[in-house]
This record gives C-alpha cells, structure tokens and sequence, in this order.
C-alpha cells in the first residue's frame, strides 16, 4: 500500500479484523515521511475536523471494533475530556494522534516509515497481462507486489500561471505549516493567499499572525466567502449506500449531481471560521487598520517571477480594471486534481489508456494476471461521488476492496 493517510490504515485495519481464509501474505505501507499525520501541513492546534467521529476507521463497519476513535481517546486518557466538549467533530490534531495510534497497533501490516514512491512499474508477462508491480522509492529501496493499494492523496492542483514560479516563492496550503520554519517572517513585506475555500482561510487568518509586518491580501474568483452548503438532505449524499446509486447512474446525470453539490465540500468555509474573520475585519475597520485585504471577483492573468518574489496581474471583474502588485510570498488555497496520479501516468501510457478507470470495488480497469490488481483511493469522485476523497466511506471502503481483493 502506498500512503499511510486514513484510507489505507482503514484497509490495514479491515485486514486485522478479517478472520476469514485470504491469500494475502505479508502487508505493508510504505509511507513517505517519519510519521502519520493527517494533513501536516494544515495542522493548525485549534482546527476542527468538519466530519464526525464516528466516521472514523471502522465504527460504522463495526461499531465494537478497538480500532475506533472512541477507543483510542478511551485507552489515552481522552474520553471523559471529550464527552464534555460536546462535539461530534473533533479536533484535527486529536484525529491525527488518532491514525498514528492505529499505524502502531497493526500487527497484519508493517509500516515502513521514509519511504516515498517514486515509482510504480508494471512487470508484464508475454500475454500482455500484468504479472507484478515493481514499487521503487526515494531512497533506492524496491518492492515487488501482486497486489497494489493506492491512498496517497491526490495530486496539488497548481494552476497554470504559477507553475514556473520558483516553489519556495509560491507555496501549496498543504504545505504550509511545514514551509514556515525556512521562511525569514520579519523580512517577508507582502503576502497574497490564492484561493476562497476554508483552507486559503486558515492560511490567511494564519498570516495575519504569524507574519506580523506583512500585508495579506486574499483573492478569489468568486463574490465573497461563503458557508458550506451542508444539510441533513444533502450530507445523505455522503453515505454510503449512496454510492451505489451514483455509480449505476448515466455519465451525464453524475456529472450534474457532482456539480450542484461543489459548494457542499468545495469553495466553502465553517461557519465558526466566518464568523471569526469577520469579526477580525470589522475590529481592523474600527481601528482604521489595513493590514488585511480580501479581494472578490478576480482572475489573475499573469505571474512572473522576478528577483524578490512574484508580480501578480489581475483583473477586477467589478470595475473591469486590471493591477498588478509585487508579493514576497503566494500561498495557494487551490486543492487537489480530480483524475489519475501522476505516479501512474506511465502505466496509462503503456496500455494506451487515458485515464484509469475503477470499477465499483475501486480496481482499475487493466490487463492483469490471476492474483494481480491495483485498487485507487480517493481519485474516483467522478465514477464514486463527492465522498471518495473524504473520511465518510473509509470504513466501507475498505471492507470492499479486501473482499475483492480475496474472492
């Protein structure tokens, strides 16, 4: 399994709690960095998790299950304190203490720990099937595995105009809090945060702190901030049966449905966070203050990278006018690509495939031998909705892709 984030711990635990008769061998995670940690980089101590406890690993496949988040706060000492918060949605911080303390009860599943994949390779037979995968990471070590577990997130989504900027100038949200330790903060003047999402708040609201003689400026495309869409309706949607009935739909209708529910995960923020950096603006206004700025209906038309940081031009669809304004740092609030790793473009290539497409039970749909399969988690929002990429179906999930992975 590549990635040790919650999808394929999900999977190593579905694996601990199988007791029937499989033909899985040995197991691993390779996992890139010297821990679990469940979005590092946004990692902020007073952050909330937008997803309720009790999707967590297991318990909605087996409430009684020592694996759930209920019983790992009960063996830390964390239960009582918990209770009397009085929240379903618990910190990010405790929920990944969580998943590092589920990665070192598995006993089924070794977790190899400095282990990045740079490359997954297809070992074909003179059929034209593949017969292995050959697994090589960063640091030169390599693996041969018959079955393959993909759950290493997706890819950053960076757009076009930034994509020749020098990366310590531009930096992805997801990286945030561990880009900061190399950063000078008393010499960085003016910093511009992409993006309108709850997480290109986080950064901006981060900024405004941590950089204390910096402008922020916040631009988005869109008419201003705006809470998620959520409801108990529409968070049926993240069920899992749901799953079923939008696999089994037309191509058309899943691309509609997957449209109108956008504002439900994407381009939103928690109401407590709006709530807060409203209040912020309004104290800055009464203050006459101008340290922070947030600019609506933009679209930024060039970036250059120049000596001292990045010339951003934009264009204000209000007034119709366009600027352009030196920043020493761009954080970018633009999430993540919706489509196939990079990790497996080669394989693409090779049988001539353009995208990996999935099956319902999340195996990609390429030649392979008997005992042979690579299963994607997380990249299937169009074939398996909104969910795939969320904490919601984890507990499922990972039950179907063992079965089918031992039928």
């Amino acid at each position: 399994m590549i990635g040790s984030g919650p999808s394929n711990l999900a999977v190593g635990v579905a694996l601990e709690e199988n007791e029937t008769h499989h033909n899985i061998h040995s197991s691993v995670i390779l996992e890139k960095d010297s821990s679990v940690c469940w979005h590092r980089g946004m990692l902020f101590p007073e952050a909330q998790s937008q997803v309720s406890f009790l999707k967590d690993l297991v318990t909605q496949r087996n409430p009684t299950s020592k694996f759930s988040f209920l019983n790992f706060l009960h063996k830390t000492n964390r239960l009582e304190s918990f209770i009397n918060l009085q929240t379903f949605n618990p910190y990010r911080k405790e929920i990944s203490n969580y998943l590092q303390w589920v990665a070192n009860q598995l006993s089924k599943t070794e977790v190899i720990y400095n282990s990045k994949v740079v490359s997954v390779s297809p070992e074909i037979s003179e059929e034209g099937k593949v017969r292995a995968w050959q697994v090589q990471t960063e640091n030169g070590q390599q693996y041969l595995a018959k079955r393959l577990i993909f759950g290493a997130g997706r890819d950053l989504n960076i757009p076009a105009v930034f994509a020749d900027i020098e990366k310590g100038k531009v930096i992805h949200s997801s990286h945030y809090l561990t880009s900061l330790d190399s950063l000078n903060k008393t010499d960085i003047r003016n910093i511009c945060v992409v993006g309108g999402a709850q997480s290109s708040v986080e950064v901006y609201q981060s900024c405004i702190d941590v950089f204390p003689h910096a402008r922020v400026t916040m631009m988005m495309r869109s008419i201003g901030l705006v809470n998620y869409e959520g409801s108990q309706f529409t968070n049926t949607l993240y069920q899992n049966e749901f799953i079923n009935t939008y696999f089994n739909c037309d191509p058309s209708v899943r691309e509609k449905t997957l449209a109108a529910m956008h504002t439900t995960n994407y381009s939103g923020v928690a109401p407590a966070t709006l709530s807060g950096l409203y209040r912020f603006h309004y104290l800055q206004e009464m203050q006459t203050e101008k340290r922070a700025t947030i600019l609506t209906q933009c679209d930024i038309l060039h970036a250059v990278d120049d000596n001292n940081g990045v010339l951003i031009t934009w264009k204000d669809n209000k007034t119709g006018q366009t600027h352009s304004e030196h920043f020493d740092l761009v954080f970018l609030g633009t999430g993540f690509k919706n489509k196939t790793p990079e990790l497996f473009k080669n394989i693409s290539r090779q049988f001539d495939i353009q995208k990996l497409h999935v099956s319902r039970k999340y195996r990609a749909q390429i030649p392979c031998a008997e005992g042979v399969s690579l299963h994607l988690q997380g990249t299937n929002e169009e074939t398996h909705g909104i969910a795939d990429s969320l904490l919601s179906v984890l507990a499922f999930r990972s039950k179907e892709i063992l079965d089918d992975i031992t039928a």
